[in-house]
């Protein structure tokens, strides 16, 4: 875990700190028993199979978990206030894929100190399957000296 990164310290442009994962059938499948989805295209892989897939999916929520996990690795005091974004392509079990994040604004709003930034996962063909955009909260470096 990173230290406790402030406001102070980012500026536009800045890159956060890739996060790579290969998801395995297993993760995946776990994953999805303990949110509880039903659907077998992430646990039963002759199911996916017969829909024309050639192994399991990861499911959208596991790929934000690991976008989220890249930002609070990045500035563990972070609160993350706005997730958006689209799935264009499906992750399979062991692509491996990298979650990437730039700031692209810096502003405060009723007392927050905000970072805007685009977020994408990229796989190891090159191939963006999640892209996206958040918004983070950090703390002042001035607001926590008082």
């Amino acid at each position: 875990m990173g230290k406790e990164l402030f406001f102070e310290d980012v500026d536009i442009a800045d890159e956060i700190p890739p996060l790579t994962r290969t998801p395995t059938k297993e993760q995946i499948a776990a994953f999805a028993r303990v949110v509880r989805i039903a659907d077998r295209r992430f646990t039963d892989e002759a199911y996916s199979r017969s829909l024309g897939l050639d192994t399991i999916i990861a499911p959208g929520n596991l790929l934000l978990a690991f976008l989220s996990q890249m930002i609070t690795d990045w500035a563990p005091g972070a609160f993350i206030r706005r997730l958006d974004v689209s799935f264009r392509e499906i992750v399979r079990s062991g692509d491996t894929i990298t979650c990437r994040g730039i700031i692209t604004e810096k502003h405060e709003q009723e007392g927050e100190n905000l970072l805007e930034c685009d977020l994408y996962i990229e796989n190891q063909r090159g191939e963006r399957p999640v892209v996206g955009s958040g918004t983070i909260a950090l703390p002042s470096r001035r607001k926590s000296r008082q």
